[in-house]
């Protein structure tokens, strides 16, 4: 079971994230330009922006997009090796990624999920999402792309870094943080 406040955090950085169009563009990407997007490039100066403010100064961007970070080991632990966490920024070209509206909705019942102009997500058909019922599932409105493939990683990452760092009594080696552009595009680790 997730801490209340830890739930809660996480939420909500996963859906102001989840609202940034980060999409890559293959073909720019296979030209050798990356980022492929500029929009990536605007999504990591915002995570190096955060993770500064939340305690985590060794954090820096590169001129290809890649967010690196580290948090240092807690005294003792200095010679342990590193432990690394990795999530994508991009999300993928399936859908209009743009404006995207992440909707919540707590405690789902079990029934069609409606969205916008007429689309439902129905667990008749997901077998997945029928084994959901009574959780809080999270979509967008029907008209793009959630982006949950990797904000949701990023998210993830970033709170528990976050978490680390508030909370010294849990003790760590040194840790590593990777976020990178273009993983849709087959590109991702081109400059790792």
């Amino acid at each position: 079971m997730i801490e209340p406040s830890f739930r809660d955090e996480l939420l909500e950085r996963f859906l102001r994230y989840s609202s940034f169009g980060t999409q890559s563009n293959l073909e720019r990407a296979d030209s050798g330009l990356q980022p492929s997007t500029e929009s990536q490039m605007v999504f990591a100066r915002l995570l190096v922006g955060e993770l500064h403010k939340g305690g985590i100064f060794d954090a820096a961007l590169d001129e290809h997009g890649y967010v690196l970070a580290r948090i240092p080991a807690s005294p003792g632990l200095e010679d342990k090796p590193a432990f690394g966490l990795c999530a994508h920024m991009d999300t993928a070209t399936d859908a209009p990624g743009d404006d995207v509206h992440p909707l919540v909705h707590e405690a789902w019942n079990g029934g069609p999920i409606a969205l916008k102009d007429g689309f439902a997500i129905d667990p008749a058909s997901d077998p997945d999402l029928a084994g959901c019922v009574g959780d809080t599932i999270i979509t967008s409105d029907g008209t793009t792309l959630l982006g949950a493939d990797d904000k949701a990683g990023v998210a993830g990452i970033v709170t528990a870094a976050f978490h680390l760092v508030r909370n010294p009594s849990l003790r760590h080696g040194p840790i590593e943080l990777l976020f990178s552009p273009d993983e849709e595009t087959g590109h991702g680790m081109d400059h790792v």
